[in-house]
């Protein structure tokens, strides 16, 4: 594969070449020469059959992805720098986006070169939102590791003005909150017209974040958006992209300020959307003090775990085992499967119910905790994640703290789970705290007195309960045709009472068995051996009377061989 000349802007250039820890390659051979900067021109079209490049703008090109609209090959870097005129900036507009998520990227910097400032890290299958530099260069980095590869990208490079808030006719303002208010589409609850665009800036006093929450939504599936952004400007991180008809959950920012766009193209339109605008507290900081961390040690699980090594299995476990450092080399946090995955999640049991505070959950730090946003919390006693009540709507973590506090006052469940929301995501937490004051408190049941009354034949006719307080052992009638009374202790489900508790109730000295068959499940139950050798015999019979001190029927012809099993009781 050649790789189309490179030519410098200035009298230097800086080159670097790395490889990795598995496969290797023949290499490359390369000339350089000093040449004049007159005789250079800078081709204004796409990307070549390389990759990589000097681009210009105007009049501005479309850049690829190699082998576009195939799959891009396996360790591959390619490099663009596009420069403006002075006075103007770069703006990147995406027509498609694939890669494979967490390990082929796409780096965009503000300035000529990998040192200027990163702008965007790109990675997974969503499509970005237009990108524009703060200068009149930008440099496009795209690598690909050695296994997995997918479609890549296609974007288009224009030269434009420093960016400025424009809004249609009707829509669009600058807006803040307190008081707060509502925003709709143009012209609604009428459609809304083609071709439309509207910006809303809305800023909230320092030290409280922007809720956002819906009243109405509906607009062209995949064709018009409503976009969210985490600042003043398009420029900030993307908080969600709304389409389709589903009314959205509430969305909070992570800062003071929130930029919302709404775009339509040219064909359908629909009702579009009603939502309000307050200022609320922000969701950062600590725990109460009253409350304690009761999901530590607890059971955990997640929808998949990623594990490169034996012993470095990326488990539910390592988000509640109290280690909260952020480095996840140092083995303290989990990871899904890397592979694409939609809506992974990850819960903890915590046992029984509590009454939850909070929810504190700490980020990956040495890279990659972007990969945390947006995110849901569940709360409830089910088991599966998404069947359990939101405690809010989706959360965003301040990419510049380890950790974000969320709060759930008032709400109550067993289980506690973590849920990314779309496209193949990767998930991964450090650390998951769950603050309580305590559990809900349950009225303990109490040990039940049950007769079960049977007719001679054997059958159940009525059951009665009784405190044992109050319980008192039933004479069994003399003459026969009538009922006989077996008396037994049992443990309604409890958490008071253990299984142990339930069975030594069931063996209690105490008990009178006069049926037969209960006489014997009784010996199997508490003298296993002597239920072997003597089944439904009599001295499992004799055995129980005596130890009851039950006593003796007139009317009860006792057998003359203990294991006789041909001699029947007669009542």
């Amino acid at each position: 594969m050649s790789v189309t000349p490179i030519t410098g802007t200035s009298n230097q250039l800086f080159l670097r070449f790395s490889s990795d820890e598995s496969v290797v390659a023949q290499g490359f051979h390369f000339s350089y020469t000093a040449t004049d900067t007159t005789e250079t021109t800078i081709a204004p079209a796409t990307s070549a059959p390389g990759c990589g490049g000097i681009l210009a703008a105007p009049p501005g090109g479309t850049v690829t992805s190699p082998n576009y609209p195939g799959n891009y090959g396996n360790d591959e870097t390619c490099e663009w720098t596009i420069t403006v005129p002075e006075g103007s900036v770069v703006r990147l507009t995406f027509d498609s986006f694939s890669l494979e998520t967490g390990y082929d990227y796409l780096m965009i910097y503000d300035g000529g070169s990998d040192g200027a400032p990163p702008l965007r890290r790109l990675t997974g299958y969503a499509i970005p939102d237009p990108i524009t530099s703060t200068s009149n260069q930008m440099f496009v980095k795209f690598t690909s590791d050695y296994s997995s590869t997918a479609q890549g990208f296609q974007f288009s490079y224009t030269a434009t003005g420093p960016t400025t808030t424009t809004s249609a006719p009707g829509c669009g303002g600058i807006l803040t909150a307190p008081p707060g208010g509502t925003v709709t589409s143009p012209n609604y609850p009428n459609y809304y017209p083609n071709s439309a665009t509207c910006e809303w800036k809305i800023t909230v006093p320092e030290g409280s974040v922007v809720l956002l929450t819906f009243d109405s939504f509906q607009l062209d599936y995949g064709y018009d958006y409503l976009t969210i952004y985490d600042g003043g400007s398009d420029s900030a991180p993307r908080l969600q992209r709304l389409i389709g008809h589903l009314t959205p959950d509430p969305i909070t920012s992570t800062s003071n300020q929130m930029f919302v766009r709404f775009t339509s193209d040219h064909s359908y339109t629909f009702q579009g959307f009603q939502f309000s605008y307050t200022a609320t507290a922000a969701i950062y900081g600590s725990p109460s003090e009253e409350a304690v961390n009761v999901a530590q040690g607890k059971t955990a699980y997640q929808t998949s775990t990623k594990g490169y090594f034996r012993f470095w299995e990326r488990e539910a476990r390592l988000a509640v085992d109290g280690n909260t450092n952020g480095d996840w080399w140092g083995n303290s946090c989990t990871c899904t499967r890397t592979e694409d995955e939609d809506n992974p999640a990850w819960w903890v049991d915590l046992g029984q119910s509590y009454v939850i505070n909070s929810v504190v959950i700490f980020n990956r730090l040495d890279c990659c905790s972007d990969r945390l946003n947006p995110f849901n919390i569940h709360i409830g006693g089910s088991s599966t994640v998404t069947s359990n009540p939101k405690c809010g709507g989706d959360h965003r973590i301040d990419l510049s703290q380890p950790s974000i506090s969320v709060s759930c006052q008032g709400m109550t469940g067993r289980y506690v789970g973590v849920r990314l929301i779309g496209f193949p995501r990767v998930m991964s937490l450090c650390e998951v705290q769950v603050f309580s004051t305590g559990p809900i408190t349950e009225v303990p049941t109490t040990l039940r007195h049950v007769t079960h009354r049977t007719n001679t034949e054997g059958r159940l006719q009525t059951t009665s309960m009784q405190s044992p307080s109050s319980a008192q052992p039933t004479q069994r009638p003399t003459h026969p045709g009538t009922t006989s009374h077996q008396t037994t202790w049992l443990a309604e489900r409890e958490t008071t009472t253990s299984i142990g508790t339930w069975y030594k109730d069931l063996l209690n000295p105490t008990v009178l068995i006069d049926n037969l068959a209960v006489a014997c499940l009784g010996c199997a139950v508490g003298i296993l051996a002597t239920a072997l050798l003597c089944c439904c015999g009599h001295r499992c019979t004799r055995q129980s009377r005596q130890v009851a001190q039950a006593p003796k029927e007139q009317d009860v012809e006792e057998p003359q061989d203990e294991c006789d099993k041909t001699k029947e009781i007669q009542p």
